[in-house]
């Protein structure tokens, strides 16, 4: 595979273009140079074809370029002392610049062109940038999400940490999605609406004159096209359909992110399945679908039929003899409850939590990756939220848990869109929390106390965090703890409790607990 720069520069600039972005001083000079000769060659020319006597309007287009080739050969016959009519001599003030003939077979394009076309758009740009239908704010667009921004989501997902983008795992198939849209109206409009999404979704910017809106009906159009023609179920329509599902997706627009997605089942179904897929593709479906379901907070549209499994057992013995002192008693306080208070089907997604959370520390401390672990850790930490989005509770303590554990599933994962997702989920466990109380159904208090802070860490800089704290601060006074960072620390370690989660948010909230605790 080429390499492909860090940057790039596109030029697609008129005579009447302001300041020049995204260039240092040297490149807006010849930018401007390239741009201005261009421009007064073209005046120059006009001028000199206005000198010229007036043809028929039947010639006026095939006498052009035998006009300026006359010109070329008098000029010649002058170097070499023959006689030169008039009117040559005088069109011989301005001699034509020796270069490549592009102005000369402009004019016959002109003359033959819609009324829509000037001059500006062909004469200053002798490479025909501005002839497609792509401009310098779409290769914008396609900067922001195919840089960073892919790559930090993917490795958030697999709750790896960040990798360098030389050994991204994805990185061939993203190349060859950009490559695509060269050739393809449908992914180049999907993945536009796709990439503009993304800006809107995740910093705010969009284009007044070109929403991500203008590009999903572009999409569509196309999309229309493309069904009517296709007989055979390719990858490239597969993720046409997906990206304007994460296009609606990040608009939460979710029941046309749905539409969109159960179109994508059907192909796939067609195509044999999520695992027959490129990763690449396979694993953005998964998230798609994953985030839509949180959004709507009902199962998922794909059946989980992708389930990575269980790694080898020699490596899973090491990865546990290797695990941190922290991680030794991870999920141990919901197996100390009676089973019977959150069932065997929570019971054994918890134990699988647990061995995501050995699995990902173990890789964390690696430092070259193996990307087999790497999507093998992806595809189960994707599984375990999938299945608690589908997990039938009995009881209102299980289904606070439930809540508790996909809050807590996006609170780890280091990546902004995941902890967005995390907060918005708050005032659903605060609401089943209150269910609980009025219910008068018996719930744990180290459970509470678990999930009550989980809440007061996650909701900060939201308006629920208040009412969190207080909870934490009720429970821990009745259960006799200090308002101090060991002792909370001791009991939460037995729940789910990582040592990324022992630092600002965990200090901060232990700090509130004891001051609300001094208050009273």
């Amino acid at each position: 595979m080429d390499h492909i720069p860090d940057q790039f520069l596109f030029v697609n600039k008129s005579a009447n273009s302001g300041p020049l972005s995204h260039s240092n001083p040297e490149e807006t000079f010849f930018i401007h140079s390239h741009v201005h000769s261009k421009y007064h060659k073209n005046k120059r020319q006009k001028r000199q074809l206005s000198l010229l006597p007036k043809a028929s309007p039947s010639s006026d287009v095939a006498s052009s370029p035998s006009i300026w080739k006359s010109s070329r050969t008098t000029h010649g016959a002058e170097k070499s002392g023959g006689s030169v009519p008039a009117e040559c001599v005088v069109r011989q003030k301005h001699p034509k610049d020796p270069r490549p003939d592009i102005q000369e077979n402009l004019y016959d394009k002109l003359r033959s062109s819609p009324p829509h076309s000037t001059i500006d758009a062909v004469a200053i740009d002798p490479f025909y940038c501005t002839s497609t239908a792509i401009d310098a704010r779409d290769q914008r667009l396609l900067y922001y999400p195919f840089t960073s921004f892919i790559e930090t989501t993917f490795n958030a997902e697999s709750l790896s940490g960040m990798a360098s983008s030389a050994t991204f795992r994805h990185r061939k198939a993203i190349i060859e999605r950009l490559r695509r849209c060269i050739d393809d109206k449908l992914t180049m409009y999907t993945t536009l609406a796709y990439c503009a999404s993304c800006m809107r979704w995740a910093i705010g910017e969009e284009e007044r004159e070109r929403p991500p809106e203008f590009y999903v009906l572009k999409a569509i159009e196309e999309l229309k096209i493309r069904l009517k023609m296709a007989h055979v179920v390719d990858t490239w329509l597969i993720l046409s359909i997906y990206a304007l599902a994460v296009s609606e997706m990040w608009a939460q627009n979710y029941e046309a992110a749905t539409t969109h997605l159960k179109m994508t089942r059907h192909l796939v179904t067609q195509f044999g399945g999520l695992t027959k897929l490129d990763p690449y593709l396979m694993e953005s479906i998964l998230l798609c679908d994953k985030y839509v379901a949180i959004g709507k907070f009902e199962a998922p549209i794909f059946p989980l039929d992708w389930e990575p499994g269980s790694l080898p057992a020699p490596k899973m013995l090491k990865i546990q003899i290797e695990s941190e002192a922290l991680l030794s008693e991870l999920t141990q306080g919901f197996f100390d409850l009676d089973k019977h208070l959150l069932g065997p089907e929570m019971l054994q997604v918890i134990d699988d939590v647990r061995i995501c959370a050995q699995v990902s520390q173990q890789i964390g401390n690696q430092t070259i990756t193996d990307q087999s672990d790497q999507q093998w850790l992806f595809l189960h930490h994707q599984a375990i939220i999938c299945r608690l989005l589908s997990l039938s509770t009995s009881s209102e303590t299980q289904e606070c848990c439930r809540i508790a554990l996909i809050v807590w599933l996006l609170k780890i994962t280091v990546y902004f869109g995941a902890q967005r997702w995390s907060k918005r989920l708050l005032p659903a466990l605060k609401a089943a929390m209150l269910r609980l109380d009025n219910s008068g159904e018996w719930c744990p208090p180290v459970l509470m106390f678990w999930m009550t802070s989980l809440g007061a860490m996650t909701a900060e800089y939201t308006d629920e965090r208040d009412w969190f704290l207080r909870r934490t601060t009720k429970t821990a006074r009745s259960m006799g703890i200090k308002p101090e960072k060991e002792p909370f620390r001791r009991i939460l370690k037995r729940f789910v409790f990582l040592k990324c989660e022992d630092g600002l948010q965990f200090f901060r909230m232990v700090r509130a607990v004891r001051e609300l605790e001094d208050e009273a």
